[in-house]
């Protein structure tokens, strides 16, 4: 744990670059915010937060947790993320009751910050000691990671995408020591690569699955995913099972088990202590407000109705299956959100909330904001040939055909499906990564200008746009 998360001499110059850079993008959210949610006092601050806050189809979910502790998230969707921030919402509670403001903004912010920096880290690490890049190229596609339109925003709002994001790219790092495969006869020992570049056990792992999973539901099934990919001949201590005989018992209980056990457990707990009486509560708030407010049960009416056209209809008639669609354009949203509007802002509508005002589909201006994404997806589509056979590069492919069968098979949030950008597209530069080693001495140094040219250039037209939309 101390090697993972310290940061060695060598890694200064990387931690006080990705300090700079993401201090600055969250310090435009708190300069945007700074007047309306550092309010402090008994306030309305459902209506003040949801009212206000505007980044796209990001939830606000964070502040409010923060500043009110209340079971705001989907406990589906994230079993433990309130729990986890339960003692953020203690020291703010604390802060109000002296200073009279909300520090929410301040306290996520320096969470958001954390998380960001070690995401930069782990990326950074797994360019430089798993695929064995130079410093330079390492550090390139880095930056070109986070100049990607929704891992730049994921870092900076209130949501779950920047822990989550963390969380991936620990996955990642942890897992490449035991993907990588030691020659017949040998063990593979634990830290065989820089800064507790390995898992020592199925303790460490059954950890990460619980809070990825606490996290986001979906996180499972790619830690699960990093841990079943092991080779048949390396061997997790103290609670490590081979695939050549099957996982042993022990393993499957301490990974997977347990956690799973504890995660029912709280959700059942929370589900019977703190959601069933405040939705009865909702509910008999907003029939009496739409009783007496016939106008408000009106613009209810309404936007509702824009919300089911947005997302069409659901694939089951069932609340787990809500934002899965049958309706939306296939094509068209994985040309113009999920690969575009995830890496490439566009201009028009730029930010708006899908359940609000924004189409479905939204096109670029130029043709050659087409050309660039279409010239990003081919060295894409060459870089995971290049590392077909790499066993880093399978699973991250693993990760990304089930991202693909959730948003775009079972089309689960197909609709803003960008905003979870923060769960795949370091699979790109990773992709990328593969293509530049692959590269002889005579054709890397021009694929490195490239990519180079392009990093620079998705620096300054979604840092040029966030700026302008911040301020």
């Amino acid at each position: 744990m101390k090697k993972t998360f310290g940061i060695r001499k060598d890694e200064r110059w990387i931690v006080l670059l990705a300090v700079l850079l993401l201090a600055l993008l969250n310090g435009l959210m708190i300069y945007k915010y700074y007047g309306l949610f550092t309010r402090g006092g008994n306030l309305g601050f459902w209506g003040l937060f949801h009212d206000h806050f505007c980044v796209s189809g990001f939830d606000v979910l964070g502040y409010l947790t923060v500043t009110r502790w209340k079971e705001y998230y989907s406990l589906y969707r994230h079993p433990l993320l309130a729990l986890m921030l339960y003692p953020l919402y203690a020291l703010n509670h604390w802060l109000m009751g002296v200073w009279g403001y909300n520090f929410a903004v301040f306290i996520v912010g320096a969470l958001m910050m954390v998380c960001a920096v070690y995401s930069f880290l782990f990326m950074h690490r797994i360019f430089r000691f798993c695929i064995g890049l130079g410093r330079t190229d390492a550090l390139m596609l880095t930056l070109m990671t986070f100049s990607f339109a929704y891992v730049m925003l994921a870092v900076m709002v209130p949501d779950h995408f920047g822990i989550s994001l963390m969380l991936l790219t620990l996955t990642l790092y942890k897992a490449v020591g035991s993907l990588q495969l030691p020659p017949k006869g040998e063990v593979q020992r634990t830290g065989s690569l820089p800064y507790g570049g390995r898992f020592g056990g199925g303790l460490s792992w059954g950890l990460l699955f619980l809070v990825a999973t606490g996290v986001t539901t979906t996180n499972a099934v790619k830690v699960a995913l990093a841990d079943w990919m092991k080779p048949q001949r390396t061997r997790s201590l103290p609670y490590g099972g081979r695939f050549g005989g099957g996982l042993s018992w022990r393993h499957v209980l301490v990974v997977y088990v347990v956690p799973l056990a504890i995660l029912v457990a709280t959700y059942a707990w929370q589900y019977e202590e703190f959601v069933v009486p405040e939705k009865i509560a909702q509910d008999i708030s907003l029939q009496l407000r739409k009783e007496k407010d016939k106008e408000y049960a009106r613009k209810i009416e309404q936007h509702n109705a824009w919300k089911a056209k947005q997302n069409g209809k659901p694939l089951v008639d069932n609340p787990l299956f809500e934002w899965t669609s049958t309706s939306v354009p296939r094509w068209q949203s994985c040309v113009e959100n999920l690969w575009g509007e995830s890496i490439m802002l566009h201009q028009d509508y730029l930010m708006h909330d899908m359940n609000v005002d924004r189409p479905v589909i939204v096109h670029y201006r130029w043709a050659a904001q087409y050309v660039f994404l279409g010239l990003l997806l081919v060295l894409f589509v060459w870089g995971i040939w290049c590392g077909r056979r790499e066993r880093l590069m399978r699973l991250c492919l693993a990760w990304l055909a089930f991202d693909l069968l959730l948003h775009v098979v079972l089309a689960f949030g197909l609709t803003e499906v960008y905003i979870m950008g923060a769960h795949w597209l370091f699979v790109v530069t990773i992709a990328l990564a593969y293509l530049l080693k692959a590269q002889n001495a005579s054709r890397r140094p021009w694929l490195r200008a490239l990519l180079w040219i392009m990093t620079a250039c998705l620096w300054i037209y979604n840092g040029w746009l966030v700026v302008g939309y911040m301020c």
